[in-house]
């Protein structure tokens, strides 16, 4: 791409037309496009309109405008991000998901567009020739800065290639109003997914293939004229058929369209989650056996009907010396069971100074790994913040060994993540300087000896913050900057795609209440992230908190959960035999169990 990169500072037009005249104007270019053939995705609506998005449009005044994620681009397009609430600043950057180059550009007023606009009535907005990034997939990040310091990552990924300019989208009904992206979103229930062109461009047909992206199969449908629905056309064409989710299971799946049109052939690809049931909001609980210690800083992961706890400040002890005991606790036996403690994590050899706090924790099903976290002093009376040791549980055989695969650096309080059989560190702070980190490393298991590789830094660096896995993709979840008398909460959402190594951040659905020290107390379950209990108090004041908050992918919200009976922090929690969760620890001895009701 040619454009220079630049930084444009403007007063806010005037002339900007109003929502409701656009709306109209839309309304009206819908209903023509839709006699000449040409289906148009409606604007956003409902809640949805308060969250900024990237858009792409064959039109200067931005009209008829289409998801850029899933769209494939040729010729003259205009890309904008709209949607964006009050005074704000975006930064553009196409495939630099790893934010080494200065951003392509920067804009301080709407409206904000890629390549910025002209001036006169509307601010006509500045064309980008497609052709001019090369033909084949592509990555464009805009980072939304609101003057109320809030921040969103938006990320989109597109392809390239002669055809009509076209997206994958889906909405909630069959009426097609209020179209979203298909890329990388979750849905729940029926799917109503349909092949979008900008207004103006030719499409003859639509050949659809569902989890098949190399078209190796028979489409999963054809079609020869507009409204290209994958589930196909009522009678009535003002309304779609639906795809039966429930048929294609729960999980990721691969939406492929192959396009032609008067420009030519393209293909577009995207993948999306099939999520459960909603899932019930109405647990009670109850109090289950303790744990035999008092568990602190502790680690740990939920697998079968178990929870594993891995380490802790040691209840023995003068705070702060980090213990090598572990323990398991069985929901179908209610007990709790010693296991073979934790081996020596980075002390002299000889000294038997096992045990870790601030560990990163992920799972496969079998193998547990601990990666980095603060582990004890040689003389047994202290801690040494940072570790670049990784260790291996092994549930099957009970025994733990130390891979050869060391982190590339010392680091703590970040966490670890098994996705796809890649493991990934991202977050925590340096060595002993307790500096916030935002790098992030994988680890190819099926290729150890390559070692840990970067990939894509985090947009906010945190420590003592929580994740889960939904998809494919991590999700991040406050945490804090800082430490001790300096720390602050946060309630930033960051999430991972591995597919285009990029962070989003959905600026506009923060954790309600900001928290931190969550970092094993945040898992998945029916779909949804969970954070039980955490610290809400800035400069380490340690008021933990008995909320329990839900993230749904789908509805992209938060929910407030039944509470857990005590405030708690540091603790260990996960979903045992699919329709219970326990939380076990929190600078306690307690152990809760949550029932579904």
């Amino acid at each position: 791409m040619t454009t220079p990169a630049t930084t444009t500072t403007r007063t806010p037009s005037s002339t900007l037309p109003r929502s409701s005249a656009r709306r109209t104007a839309l309304a009206t270019a819908a209903l023509a496009l839709a006699a000449a053939g040409v289906l148009v995705v409606p604007q956003h609506s409902g809640a949805v309109t308060a969250e900024p998005r990237l858009e792409v449009s064959t039109s200067p005044t931005r009209s008829g405008a289409l998801p850029l994620a899933g769209a494939s681009l040729w010729g003259l397009v205009y890309v904008t991000v709209s949607g964006v609430a009050g005074p704000a600043q975006v930064a553009f950057r196409v495939d630099d998901t790893g934010r080494t180059r200065t951003p392509l550009r920067t804009d301080s007023a709407a409206p904000f567009d890629l390549v910025g606009s002209t001036s006169g009535a509307g601010e006509p907005a500045r064309p980008l020739d497609a052709a001019s990034l090369g033909t084949g997939v592509h990555v464009l990040t805009a980072d939304v800065r609101l003057g109320t310091g809030q921040l969103s990552v938006l990320v989109a990924r597109f392809s390239v290639g002669r055809g009509p300019v076209v997206s994958l989208v889906h909405s909630a009904g069959r009426d097609r109003a209020g179209a979203v992206a298909v890329a990388d979103d979750v849905v729940r229930g029926p799917l109503y997914a349909f092949l979008a062109a900008a207004p103006g461009q030719s499409v003859r047909r639509v050949r659809f293939f569902v989890d098949d992206p190399h078209r190796g199969r028979t489409p999963a449908r054809v079609e020869g004229s507009a409204p290209w629905d994958l589930g196909g056309t009522s009678t009535d064409t003002r309304f779609a058929e639906p795809v039966d989710t429930a048929a294609l299971g729960q999980g990721v799946h691969t939406l492929t369209a192959e396009v032609t049109g008067g420009a030519g052939t393209v293909v577009t690809s995207t993948s999306f989650t099939v999520s459960g049931p909603t899932p019930s909001d109405a647990w009670s609980w109850r109090t289950a056996t303790p744990v035999p210690e008092r568990v602190t800083e502790a680690q740990g992961v939920a697998l079968g009907d178990s929870v594993y706890v891995f380490g802790s400040f040691d209840s023995r002890k003068t705070c702060c010396v980090p213990s090598p005991r572990t323990y398991r606790y069985s929901v179908s036996s209610g007990t709790w069971r010693a296991l073979a403690p934790m081996p020596d994590m980075g002390t002299p050899t000889g000294t038997l100074r096992g045990g870790v706090t601030h560990a990163g924790v992920a799972t496969d099903g079998r193998r547990i790994w601990l990666a980095g976290g603060y582990t004890s002093d040689s003389a047994g009376t202290g801690q040494v913040f940072g570790t670049d040791r990784v260790w291996q549980y092994d549930t099957v055989t009970g025994t733990w060994s130390e891979p050869s695969w060391r982190l590339p650096t010392k680091v703590a309080a970040g966490q670890l993540a098994y996705v796809g059989g890649v493991l990934h560190y991202f977050g925590g702070h340096t060595y002993q300087q307790r500096v916030d980190t935002a790098a992030h490393w994988a680890l190819d298991l099926s290729d150890p000896a390559a070692g840990w590789q970067p990939r894509a830094p985090m947009p906010q660096a945190v420590n003592h913050f929580g994740y889960g896995v939904i998809g494919g993709r991590i999700y991040a979840v406050g945490g804090q900057t800082g430490f001790d008398d300096t720390a602050h909460v946060m309630g930033t959402l960051q999430v991972y795609d591995p597919a285009t190594d990029s962070w989003e951040v959905r600026g506009s659905t923060p954790l309600p209440t900001p928290r931190s020290h969550i970092v094993s107390a945040t898992f998945v379950m029916d779909g949804r992230l969970v954070v039980a209990g955490g610290e809400r108090a800035d400069v380490h004041e340690l008021v933990p908190t008995a909320e329990v908050s839900a993230y749904d992918p789908v509805t992209r919200r938060w929910s407030s959960l039944p509470p857990l009976p005590a405030g708690r922090l540091s603790g260990v929690a996960g979903p045992v035999d699919g329709s219970r969760w326990v939380y076990a620890g929190g600078r306690s001895t307690s152990t809760y169990l949550a029932t579904a009701r």
